[in-house]
This record gives C-alpha cells, structure tokens and sequence, in this order.
C-alpha cells in the first residue's frame, strides 16, 4: 500500500491532481490534503469522489508517479 495526496488548488483544466507521496511533484505541505493508503491509484481516485463527492470537484491522477504502474491518467 502507498500513500496518496491530493492538491487543494486545482490544475489548468479544473482538476485537482493526485500524487503519490513519494511523487516527485508533490504539493508544498500546506496545499494538500492526506487522501490515505491505497493499493492502487484507481483506489485513491475512488476514495477522492466518494470523501469529497459533497463539493462538486474533478480529480485525476498524477502523470509522473501513477501511470508507470500500468494506470492511465484517469479523470471523472
């Protein structure tokens, strides 16, 4: 299990990015939200909508530190 993030500020296109915390291109500490450990990134996206689903926010996955595990950068 790994542990994922989330950004509080969303990208270009809306989304706030998911990372994993071991990313490269995690947020600085105080604009990120601890989402938990996961098993797979497609987990962590889940958890996401389900925790925040009351906000109305888009989220999708970190290009970097996601997709080499076979994972696309998935977004709802």
């Amino acid at each position: 299990m790994e542990s994922y993030v989330v950004d509080i500020i969303q990208d270009s296109n809306k989304f706030r990015v998911i990372h994993k915390y071991s990313c490269a291109d995690i947020p600085v500490r105080e604009n990120r939200l601890i989402l938990g450990k996961f098993d797979t990134p497609q987990d962590a996206l889940k958890s996401a909508y389900t925790n925040y689903s009351q906000f109305s926010l888009k989220f999708r996955l970190c290009p970097l530190c996601t997709v080499s595990e076979g994972g696309s950068v998935d977004e709802y």
